[in-house]
């Protein structure tokens, strides 16, 4: 009985089905469709689970290394790199003394002076003490050529004199009223002696001329670019080469 229920029903559930699939070429075509697709669904969620459970019975299988990662996805595909073993280093104690130099002559002493016999005075040699030329440094009246891209800047003079005042001119229209952060090195005898920083500010039409010192000859010989940053606002796109002599 409940199996006669069973099957009455469904013939009248399918009954509407089964005429419109007859009569109606759309409705195949539809059908047919959405049976493939969710076919086509079933079959690649059960690839994938296969796939997942493989990875986990063997990973070999797969090339990855333990955990998920593979060291050699970084270098093209290279194998696993091989780890020297550690040696204990040699401690303090397993280093051999060594011996403190001594003067046979003592102690060194200062000679005592004595009085001249003569009236006239002695010549006695000096060390010549190390100077410094004083530069002549050109005015800064001279206005400078500007280069770069959104921001522009120059120096005046130019080129800079080492040891000499400068102004570095900045032009940036589009950076009224902006803060400046200027780093320069002058050369490469003393990267860190021979750097200069300093800031300042646009005004309302987005200049600026602002003034630093110039590095002497203890930083470069001869003639030598700058190198460093210039950031105006946000925008470090300003030109940091300037032409300096000694």
């Amino acid at each position: 009985m409940k199996t006669v229920s069973l099957r009455q029903w469904w013939e009248d559930r399918v009954a509407d089905i089964s005429m419109r699939w007859e009569v109606d070429i759309g409705f195949r075509r539809s059908f047919s469709l959405l049976v493939t697709a969710i076919t086509l669904t079933l079959v690649g969620m059960c690839l994938i689970a296969t796939v997942l459970v493989a990875h986990q019975v063997a990973p070999q299988w797969f090339g990855g290394a333990p955990g998920g990662a593979n060291p050699g996805a970084a270098h093209g595909g290279d194998a696993t790199f091989p780890v020297a073993p550690l040696r204990p280093m040699p401690t303090a104690a397993d280093l051999a003394p060594v011996a403190v130099a001594t003067s046979p002559l003592g102690p060194l002493t200062q000679p005592t002076p004595t009085p001249a016999s003569s009236p006239l005075p002695t010549a006695t040699a000096t060390a010549t003490p190390f100077t410094v030329n004083t530069p002549t440094c050109a005015p800064l009246t001279q206005p400078p050529i500007l280069g770069g891209r959104t921001v522009q800047d120059g120096t005046a003079p130019t080129p800079l004199q080492g040891g000499c005042p400068a102004q570095l001119i900045i032009h940036a229209s589009t950076h009224p009223d902006a803060p400046i952060a200027v780093v320069l090195t002058f050369g490469h005898l003393d990267p860190i002696g021979c750097t200069i920083t300093f800031t300042g500010t646009t005004d309302g039409v987005g200049n600026a001329a602002l003034a630093f010192t110039v590095p002497g000859n203890q930083c470069f010989h001869g003639t030598i670019l700058t190198s460093g940053t210039i950031t105006v606002g946000s925008d470090n796109s300003a030109n940091t080469t300037f032409a300096a002599d000694a």
